[in-house]
């Protein structure tokens, strides 16, 4: 029997058991329709885990609607990479999937993702992002360079921002993107030093360098809703230009050639 075969990347066996991760902070409505737009995904292998914290609006209560659908894990702090770090922590499915508590997920979200995971070189799969219109990309494929620089301008083919040490490199957007639990596991999740920007480039960056291939998807849509937050208000404007320039800051110094993400002490 030939050998060729053996060499041939391996192709995961679908359907992909899938966590869609959820962290939520003080938006109890948003929330309740991204659960709702989440019972109507063609891809039916999945389970739902929300990151509440530390909430103080209608968000248990919300979540106590939802008990016999969902897992729910708590973050002591409104840290975004924290909150992502424990939901990766609770996951039981091959594949974690992320999704703000402002967005919902077209019915094929979750499909067109697995569907992307089609051999072993792949270790993380993202879509495409609508925004609060439901008709305009917010986000279709974005680079971004080493010193913190975002790109949204760019069009396949993607290949020259996907080898390891590229500057810019391809980086999966944060309310749509998803990974193999293993990979996040070896590289040892979210980088809690970043509070709440450049998690999801710095996660990318960190995989591509590892030698994992990312792919971004033209379709497994979500629309965004751009709802307030604790860093932007119903305007959209940005409310808290510090953790900005401090996550920029920080980013900057663990994205150089020879340098890895700080330990979190």
């Amino acid at each position: 029997m030939s050998g060729k075969g053996n060499d041939a990347p391996k192709v995961m066996t679908a359907p992909a058991r899938v966590s869609v991760v959820i962290n939520t902070y003080n938006r109890a409505s948003g929330l309740r329709v991204t659960l709702e737009g989440l019972r109507h995904q063609t891809h039916d292998d999945f389970e739902v885990v929300v990151v509440n914290g530390p909430s103080t609006d209608d968000t248990t209560a919300v979540l106590a609607e939802y008990a016999d659908r969902v897992r729910v894990g708590q973050c002591a702090e409104p840290s975004l990479t924290r909150s992502r770090n424990v939901g990766i922590s609770i996951a039981s499915g091959e594949v974690v999937a992320f999704i703000d508590d402002d967005a919902i997920p077209e019915p094929a979200w979750l499909s067109d993702l697995c569907a992307g995971f089609d051999d072993a070189s792949i270790g993380g799969v993202g879509g495409i992002v609508y925004d609060h219109t439901g008709l305009r990309l917010q986000y279709q494929y974005s680079v971004c360079s080493r010193d913190g620089e975002p790109r949204w301008d760019i069009a396949p083919p993607l290949e020259r921002y996907l080898a390891p040490g590229s500057d810019p490199f391809l980086y999966l957007q944060g309310t749509n993107q998803s990974y193999l639990r293993r990979c996040l596991a070896e590289d040892g999740g979210f980088n809690e030093r970043l509070e709440h920007y450049y998690d999801d480039s710095e996660i990318s960056m960190r995989l591509i360098d590892a030698g994992h291939r990312l792919r971004a998807l033209p379709g497994a849509a979500v629309h965004h809703k751009y709802l307030a937050s604790s860093v932007r208000n119903h305007a959209r404007v940005l409310i808290d230009p510090y953790r900005v320039i401090k996550d920029r800051f920080c980013f900057a110094l663990t994205a150089g050639p020879g340098r890895s993400a700080p330990a979190v002490t």
